[in-house]
């Protein structure tokens, strides 16, 4: 075993797995040592590694015999590839679950760690998971290189027994499903009450932390059921065996997790739904629409109705066009996302007079956040942005998920293949003449911005002066947001019969009304709320339904 600068594999690239071996890669160049080898069943799925300089590798055998230290991210391939590895092999396994440990260490001299995450895909994209790491010291000496700061933001050493990690990670999907049940329990309860699920999400925000808000929005935001075509954020399949196995843990150390147990028989329950359903994949958040229907409710809660009711009104109108107008919607629905700009430095201090500034840390967390919570990400196809820098940096660290790969540095892991447009549109920068509000000149932000192409770049020079189109006048800002609706409206038109038929406005606070027109819209730093909104017939723009917030 090369403990100095050992050869390091990757096996398993699922979106998890693919992330995270793009973290690894980028450091091992970075550091000027010996590319990843990798290996995974589809290989094809290694092209963005080796887009960046990892190797693949045509066999579990192959990468075993030339690697010191492999990472495994497949819960199939852990006996096999403890069967094939010499006796100087670390091996560290990424995943939830493993399967017979007793069999694998102490019969060979390799070393076994198990490295459970905790995270998502998009936390992993962004080296932001935490890991738990329990195995020999030596064996974990060798792989912390690749833990913090760069695989995870943080790494816990539990124990030098590999199954007390993947007992703390039950525990955390333990915590995570019990969560979800009491958020889904109390917002039924809030709805059934007339209190408003509005209500109780403030309340989650303020005072329960991010994974209970987070829970939140699953639910009211329709992601526990997700749109035809869609994704879940997490499959209720992979849900049940997580809650199955902290349930297993439980029992063998003689106790009982009652709340997983209340928990599993929801989400049983929404699997079986799932199948009368013809096998719509759900969220493992569903759980939620089985306490609904235990309270006299429908599955589908008023979000996913209004959605359904959208769609439906859609494909009418593209099936048939040419009918007469009473046979048809009276205007066409679209869904349109609103965001507020993430805190910028100006914020915290209360100074308008920075000039143009950029987000604080905060609003970088915050953007991120974003970028991991936002429901559509897969239904936008143009991001309209102010071009002012806090705007700007929010739409394109917030929208990383959604926006074109040709929006960011090549093997960066950020943007996706066929994603949303991305333009910077003058008309939406801030409405006040502060410099806080003013916008930079071009070449400064050409500069600051070279992963963007140049055409995002080509802009109105004029814009920052806060003159002619652009003065911070009542009347032309009015005029302002007709000339961002009639855009709207075109856009629109041109979208609405491809994959991608929405579009986001990453805006600021006080220019919101004049895109909406509603005067009463507060939406908080970073936040998006959603719209179906149709035209009238002087291309005004009108909002028929909220669908969050």
């Amino acid at each position: 075993m090369t403990t100095s600068n050992p050869q390091v594999g990757w096996i398993g690239l699922g979106s998890m797995g693919l992330a995270m071996a793009q973290n690894v890669q980028q450091f091992l160049h970075r550091e000027k040592k010996p590319g990843l080898r990798f290996w995974n069943r589809t290989a094809s799925r290694g092209a963005p590694l080796e887009s960046i300089g990892a190797v693949g590798c045509h066999s579990i055998s192959q990468l075993v015999r030339q690697c010191d230290l492999v990472f495994i991210s497949d819960e199939h391939c852990v006996l096999i590839v403890h069967k094939k590895t010499s006796d100087d092999v670390a091996l560290v396994s990424i995943i939830d679950q493993i399967l017979a440990v007793e069999d694998i260490d102490g019969k060979r001299n390799s070393s076994f760690v198990a490295a459970p995450v905790f995270g998502a895909t998009p936390a992993a994209q962004k080296g932001q998971v935490l890991m738990a790491m329990s195995g020999p010291s030596e064996a974990i000496e060798l792989a912390s290189p690749f833990g913090k700061g760069v695989i995870a933001r943080e790494v816990m050493i539990v124990s030098d027994e590999p199954e007390k990690a993947t007992l703390l990670k039950a525990l955390g999907n333990f915590i995570v499903a019990g969560t979800m049940e009491i958020v889904g329990e109390a917002h039924v309860l809030a709805e059934k009450s007339n209190l408003g699920s509005g209500t109780l999400e403030k309340l989650l925000e303020l005072n329960f932390g991010s994974l209970a808000y987070s829970d939140s929005t699953r639910m009211t935001q329709g992601v526990y059921m997700p749109g035809e075509g869609q994704s879940p954020w997490s499959n209720l399949n992979l849900g049940i065996k997580d809650v199955q196995h902290g349930i297993s843990c439980a029992r063998d150390a003689g106790t009982r997790l009652k709340v997983a147990e209340v928990a599993l028989e929801h989400m049983l329950r929404a699997k079986q739904f799932s199948d009368e359903n013809g096998g719509r994949p759900l969220d493992s958040s569903s759980g939620y629409g089985i306490i609904r229907q235990d309270a006299g409710l429908d599955f589908e809660n008023e979000f996913i109705a209004i959605i359904m009711i959208f769609c439906s009104a859609a494909l009418f109108y593209v099936k048939y066009p040419y009918r007469h107008q009473e046979s048809a919607p009276s205007r066409m629905l679209y869904r349109l996302h609103i965001v507020r700009h993430a805190e910028g430095t100006h914020n915290p201090a209360h100074d308008t007079t920075i000039l143009d500034p950029p987000l604080t840390e905060r609003g970088i967390e915050q953007s991120q956040e974003l970028s991991q919570t936002f429901q559509f990400k897969e239904s936008v196809g143009l991001v309209l942005a102010s071009p002012l820098r806090r705007t700007l940096q929010t739409a394109h660290i917030g929208f990383q998920q959604t926006l074109d790969q040709r929006y960011y540095a090549k093997g960066s892991g950020a943007g996706v293949q066929k994603g949303a447009q991305f333009v910077l549109e003058p008309d939406v920068q801030a409405h006040s003449s502060r410099p806080c509000d003013t916008g930079s000149d071009i070449s400064i932000l050409q500069s600051e911005y070279q992963d963007l192409p140049w055409d995002i770049l080509e802009l109105d020079p004029t814009f920052p002066n806060k003159e002619g189109l652009y003065a911070s006048d009542s009347e032309t800002l009015k005029q302002r947001g007709w000339r961002i609706q009639r855009r709207l409206e075109e856009k629109f038109k041109e979208l609405a019969n491809t994959a991608r038929p929405d579009i986001v406005v990453v805006t600021h606070g006080g220019f919101i009304r004049f895109v909406t027109g509603d005067e009463t819209l507060v939406i908080g730093p970073a936040k998006a709320r959603s719209f179906m909104v149709s035209f009238d017939q002087d291309s005004r723009l009108v909002i028929e339904h909220s669908l969050s917030g």
